[in-house]
């Protein structure tokens, strides 16, 4: 019976561990309206809480169709700055599925691949290549994790690149107004 206790009370411990990592990562996304810090808390999540060694994080640019490349880390993200569309077979059926996918073999290319979607619409990729070498597969909470970076990330990304455009039109208004003001 004391075992079974002890079991169980183990058990509730990784739960609740479980969840405070999932409410830091939500968190971390949302604390911030400035673009580049999103981006640097998404690196943080993939890294410190999905243990990725080696990944590459693409977003769509505003008016085109074609991916960026916000981050590279590692070796075997390929260095590709601009992709008109996904490269590997992973990436092209994540973004067609619009789902988070696991490559079920080695392959060449990403073991993972997470679109980053906002109201359906695609705004980036996040293509995970290795993870650290005290990780030998992803778990049940790093799927989680990655599902909530897919909807999570999207729209903190969104909402910091309005904030952003936002910021420089009233920037740019307010020159105009303190030139108006000095020339009138």
């Amino acid at each position: 019976e004391n075992h079974e206790f002890a079991r169980r009370c183990v058990q509730l411990e990784e739960h609740s561990a479980n969840l405070a990592n999932l409410y830091a990562a939500t968190y971390q996304l949302h604390a911030t309206l400035e673009p580049d810090a999103v981006v640097n808390c998404i690196v943080e999540i993939s890294v410190n809480l999905i243990g990725a060694a080696e990944f590459a994080l693409y977003l769509l640019e505003d008016g085109k169709d074609d991916f960026a490349l916000r981050v590279r880390e590692g070796e075997l993200a390929p260095e590709i700055t601009h992709l008109p569309e996904p490269v590997y077979p992973l990436e092209q059926a994540a973004v067609r599925e619009k789902r988070t996918l696991f490559a079920v073999e080695q392959q060449e290319g990403p073991i993972c691949c997470v679109p980053l979607l906002h109201e359906e619409k695609l705004v980036g990729l996040l293509s995970i290549y290795a993870l650290l070498s005290h990780k030998a597969a992803f778990t049940p909470l790093d799927r989680e994790l990655l599902e909530l970076l897919s909807g999570q990330a999207a729209v903190a990304l969104v909402s910091s690149q309005s904030h952003a455009s936002i910021d420089r039109k009233l920037k740019t208004v307010q020159r105009v107004m303190d030139f108006i003001k000095k020339g009138g």
